[in-house]
């Protein structure tokens, strides 16, 4: 399997504009291993880690590629795994906040990118993930504008 980390954005149909997001390990031009969490009725756990192909759903829009992983898949996958799908006291980015909305699939990857680079698993400043400082926003922003470009394109992949 091919050690190349995604961020998969999907069509939210109810809310125009916005995304699924989930982490993608693998080449997306194949199956792939899925990370991500779901909304019912608390936010839970919804891996993929039988081989999803991407391109096979109507609401797949885009991929981000974050770049090659530093460490096993099996070892990521072990990281990935062992994170809650709650918010647990994470800080809301501002964006988010300051509309009135709280924890969703897209903080939850942005908490866990934060993790991979912290431990090893991917360089961060190569894609502008740097912990020590507030990269949050400009990186969600970054990631947004990636899937409005993509979004009633056929599906591709970009890189940040």
């Amino acid at each position: 399997m091919s050690k190349e980390l995604h961020i998969a954005l999907y069509s939210e149909p109810e809310t125009e504009g916005s995304f699924h997001w989930a982490l993608v390990v693998g080449d997306i031009a194949k199956k792939v291993v899925l990370y991500q969490i779901r909304m019912d009725e608390s936010w839970k756990l919804a891996h993929r880690t039988d081989g999803v192909q991407l391109r096979s759903s109507r609401l797949f829009k885009s991929s981000v590629r974050l770049g090659p992983l530093l460490r096993s898949v099996e070892e990521t996958k072990t990281l990935i795994e062992a994170e809650s799908p709650t918010q647990d006291g994470t800080e809301v980015l501002w964006i988010y906040s300051s509309s009135g909305r709280g924890w969703s699939c897209s903080q939850w990857v942005l908490r866990v990118l934060e993790h991979l680079v912290e431990q090893g698993y991917i360089e961060g400043g190569r894609i502008g993930i740097d912990p020590s400082r507030d990269w949050k926003g400009n990186f969600w922003i970054n990631v947004i504008g990636k899937g409005k470009e993509a979004a009633g394109m056929e599906s591709r992949s970009t890189t940040l």
